[in-house]
């Protein structure tokens, strides 16, 4: 019995080859027939892929922060992994769980890193394999970061959203994102003069018109005012870092608006170029009920959330359609809350009938659209859709995608290319009315 079993293998380990032969042969196309066999084969997407999406404090970047905690939220907090660290882009990993988006903030106490602390942090931070895409929030020192990336992890796609090297980045860069500052130039005194403006009243200070692409926004301000009849003026208001200080710049706002609606009536409409100037004017101009077309960085969060004493529950933070349905409903009822502008405690409340069709910005912050946009392009690029570079058109569907994340799919982002850089995009949005 036993030798009749081991005579049985014995045939059987000689009849495999034959069955195998027989097998490649069945694969094997006839003459004319070379076309007509398809092997499937069927590969299983990764899910081990992360995109790093780094920020500033919540403090210094509200946007950017309440950008990511959008992306925690629509890919799945399963799906997240969470970096934070002592200063801008540093890694101490914690709460590690596998998934798409990587968040690295930093968070208090905060102190100023050197680049080559950033530097290095970004450099561990990318140790980590999984991570394919790095999406850099107003860092300013993304140049160097991203070229100290590049050489060892050439496979990493890299984003700087608002970089702080905007001569520089493009050639480290795969895409450059930021807000289109001169072409605000064009749209802000045509969305004035849709508003009803018959003037428009620019303040700024020295220390800004320094600055080559704010001087530009100017002069394509004042020059689009001529072409469709608006009087431009500009008036040089104190700058805020000299020793008077910010209350002395807010008091100048608040008195000079008075005036020029004194002056030249209603239907002036008021821009600053400094971000810390837009509660002020927004309310100086509500208590004139005179136009605002457009803060110096639009989105309905910069100036409108405060002066107006929008207040809701932390849920409602990031919620774009909200802020901007409070906004609405204040300006309609012409209710809006005074603070005194050295200590901001609130003083009191104002019923003024304002109406709507006054007051206007983009629906959705940039940071917050731009960041949306890139972390759906970094998917894109992990799923194998596009390589590793900038296509333009790709950016512009994920752009609009992200609009319609937040609610306004209705409403057009614009990207334009930038007049050196082929990598370089510059972003508008259709205006909404208050």
């Amino acid at each position: 019995m036993k030798k009749r079993f081991v005579f049985l293998v014995l045939v059987l380990f000689l009849l495999l080859p034959l069955v195998a032969c027989e097998k490649t042969e069945e694969l094997e196309p006839k003459p004319g027939q070379e076309d007509e066999i398809i092997l499937e084969t069927k590969e299983e997407p990764a899910n081990n892929y992360k995109i790093a999406f780094c920020t500033l404090r919540f403090f210094d970047d509200e946007e950017a922060n309440l950008c990511a905690e959008k992306a925690l939220d629509m890919y799945g907090s399963e799906r997240i992994q969470h970096f934070q660290g002592k200063y801008y882009g540093f890694v101490a990993q914690e709460n590690i769980n596998p998934g798409y988006i990587s968040v690295a903030v930093k968070p208090e106490p905060f102190s100023a890193p050197t680049k080559e602390e950033v530097i290095a942090h970004y450099l561990s931070m990318v140790k980590d394999p999984d991570i394919k895409v790095v999406i850099a929030n107003q860092n300013h020192f993304a140049a160097g970061v991203f070229e100290a990336i590049r050489k060892i992890r050439p496979d990493i796609l890299l984003i700087a959203i608002t970089p702080g090297e905007t001569d520089t980045i493009s050639q480290f860069a795969d895409i450059v994102m930021q807000t289109d500052e001169l072409a605000m130039g064009r749209t802000i005194p045509r969305q004035a003069k849709k508003l009803g403006a018959k003037t428009l009243v620019h303040y700024s200070f020295p220390r800004h018109m320094d600055i080559s692409i704010l001087a530009r926004q100017r002069e394509i301000m004042e020059g689009i005012c001529r072409e469709i009849g608006l009087e431009f003026i500009y008036i040089e208001v104190p700058d805020p870092m000299d020793d008077g200080g910010f209350s002395v710049t807010y008091q100048f706002i608040l008195d000079d608006i008075t005036k020029k609606v004194a002056e030249y009536g209603p239907d002036t409409c008021f821009f600053s170029t400094y971000y810390g100037m837009q509660e002020t004017l927004i309310l100086a101009a509500l208590e004139q009920k005179a136009i605002v077309a457009q803060q110096c960085e639009p989105g309905p969060y910069v100036g409108y959330s405060r002066a107006l004493g929008i207040e809701g529950p932390w849920y409602k933070a990031g919620d774009v359609q909200w802020i901007n349905e409070q906004i609405h409903s204040r300006l309609a009822e012409g209710k809006y809350e005074v603070y005194d502008w050295h200590s901001w405690v609130k003083t009191g409340e104002v019923e003024i009938p304002i109406g709507t069709g006054r007051f206007s910005s983009w629906p959705v912050p940039p940071a917050m659209v731009m960041g949306i946009a890139a972390i759906e392009y970094g998917l894109a690029f992990i799923e194998g859709k596009v390589d590793i570079g900038a296509n333009r058109d790709l950016l512009q569907e994920c752009l609009q995608k992200s609009m319609a994340a937040y609610g306004y799919g209705s409403y057009l982002a614009y990207l334009a290319t930038h007049e050196e850089f082929g990598n370089y995009f510059l972003i508008t949005e259709d205006y909404i009315t208050y």
